[in-house]
């Protein structure tokens, strides 16, 4: 008898230690799951930094325009009236 309690004994503790394991397993459907959630988190990333890099791109545009015009607006007036200057000083002035 005390070979069949031995034999009942270790069978309990295998069963106790695979239940065990079964509750510390994660599911393949959680898995799938999880794994889905972390492919849209992923892909929700890379659209925030491809939005980012148009922005970026879109502020450098704006930046050139602004000192295109930074030019033509003030510097390019400037520098007609130095050249006017110049010309005027050279010919005596207007006549």
């Amino acid at each position: 008898m005390t070979e069949s309690s031995e034999l009942r004994d270790a069978v309990t503790e295998l069963k106790g230690s695979i239940d065990r394991l079964r509750d510390e397993l994660v599911r393949k459907d959680v898995y799938a799951v999880d794994q889905k959630l972390l492919t849209k988190q992923i892909d929700d990333v890379d659209a925030d930094v491809k939005e980012l890099e148009g922005r970026i791109e879109k502020a450098d545009e704006r930046r050139a325009a602004d000192r295109r015009l930074l030019i033509t607006a003030f510097v390019l007036p400037l520098v007609l009236l130095v050249i006017q200057l110049y010309l005027a000083a050279q010919t005596g002035g207007p006549s």
